[in-house]
């Protein structure tokens, strides 16, 4: 991990991600605006996966309260999907593992 790439990255996630919400609001919730929003908060899964997998930053405790923080944006409990994601890891391409992930 990078930690000047990692808030780099984080600063224009979550610039793009406001100005998404503008765009909704300020359009009255044009169908465009809605789907770069969407695209933003795919962006901010990104980020979520990779706080999750305490990665993001240098440090795990940062990678936590990233992940605390992103899982608002993802609507998903980051612990529990690092639970599931991580035995997704395990066996990523073991054809006899049914993988659920």
């Amino acid at each position: 991990a990078n930690d000047a790439r990692a808030w780099t990255s984080l600063a224009i996630t979550t610039a793009l991600w406001a100005a998404g919400l503008f765009a909704v609001h300020a359009t009255g919730g044009n169908w465009l605006a809605i789907c770069y929003t969407a695209c933003c908060v795919a962006r901010w899964f990104m980020v979520f996966h990779d706080a999750s997998h305490l990665s993001f930053f240098e440090d795990m405790e940062m990678n936590k309260s990233l992940a605390d923080v992103s899982q608002f944006f993802v609507n998903y409990n980051w612990r529990q999907w690092a639970d599931i994601h991580n035995s997704h890891h395990v066996h990523f391409g073991d054809a006899t593992v049914k993988d659920t992930s």
